[in-house]
């Protein structure tokens, strides 16, 4: 998936520095015509940071559904903590029809109890390009959470994520006296959903806290990767992980098909390179 210039640039709206990008949501649209950003400068933030699609007087599940091009920017230092978010990251969830590109993102520290958590956004739906994470710490105290070093969730069959890359970062999930339940975890996603990646790599540090019943899905790339028979791929990507996990998924943690547990060599080997 190729993404040209020419669909940002059309009623594109410039964000400048911290005040423009905290506007998104509050002074500025989260869909339709007027949600197309162009970061035209690095930002470094110097405050805690709620995320773009959170909102204190409606549902935070209206996340962002607009457009935004980096153009090779970083925003540095993005702070977020706290259980006030379900979703936590730059955007809460990116929604369908939604599109990020050519953004970096560097000392990122998200740390709460969210159902999902990822340096961009918890949960994404949408075509993503280009798009990189460094030296970000990440921690998840929910017991049953989705985390991942770019995304917590990636879903929707029509949702692409290519040339994509987490690096120096570490991930923890739970917390101590409470055992974890049914929590997901990987270097990039902690829960693909029949979404396509292509091109991207992970190289993350990955840390359970009290695992003792081995509930946690974890792998160096994904974490959890439901496939289909048509839908749902990784190819041309790597993980170079480390975890204190024993059951820890070098590349992926577990895949299910269609909502079953799927171990079959040939057919991981089938959607891994997309045949």
């Amino acid at each position: 998936v190729t993404l040209t210039p020419k669909e940002f640039d059309l009623l594109a709206y410039f964000i400048k520095n911290q005040i423009d990008l905290a506007n998104i949501g509050s002074k500025y649209a989260l869909s339709g015509e007027k949600s197309n950003y162009s970061l035209t400068d690095d930002i470094v933030l110097t405050e805690d940071f709620k995320p773009i699609g959170y909102s204190t007087t409606s549902s935070e599940w209206v996340g962002f559904s607009g457009s935004f091009n980096g153009n090779g920017h970083t925003i540095s230092a993005l702070k977020l903590s706290g259980t006030e978010y379900n979703n936590a990251g730059l955007f809460t969830t990116l929604n369908n029809g939604s599109k990020v590109v050519d953004l970096k993102l560097d000392s990122v520290t998200i740390s709460g109890e969210f159902e999902t958590a990822g340096a961009l956004a918890g949960s994404a739906r949408g075509l993503f390009r280009n798009v990189t994470v460094t030296n970000a710490i990440i921690k998840n105290e929910n017991i049953t959470g989705v985390t991942g070093g770019l995304f917590g969730k990636l879903s929707d069959a029509s949702s692409v994520l290519s040339v994509a890359s987490v690096d120096t970062t570490t991930i923890t999930v739970g917390k101590s006296g409470v055992v974890l339940s049914d929590g997901r975890v990987g270097g990039l996603i902690g829960e693909l959903d029949k979404a396509k990646v292509q091109a991207t790599y992970a190289k993350a540090s990955i840390n359970c806290v009290n695992d003792a019943d081995n509930k946690v899905i974890a792998g160096g790339l994904v974490g959890k990767f439901d496939i289909s028979v048509t839908d749902g791929t990784i190819q041309e990507s790597y993980a170079i992980c480390e975890s204190n996990k024993a059951a820890f998924g070098a590349f992926v943690g577990t895949i299910f098909e269609d909502g079953d547990f799927n171990p079959g060599q040939y057919k991981i080997l089938k959607y891994l390179v997309g045949n």
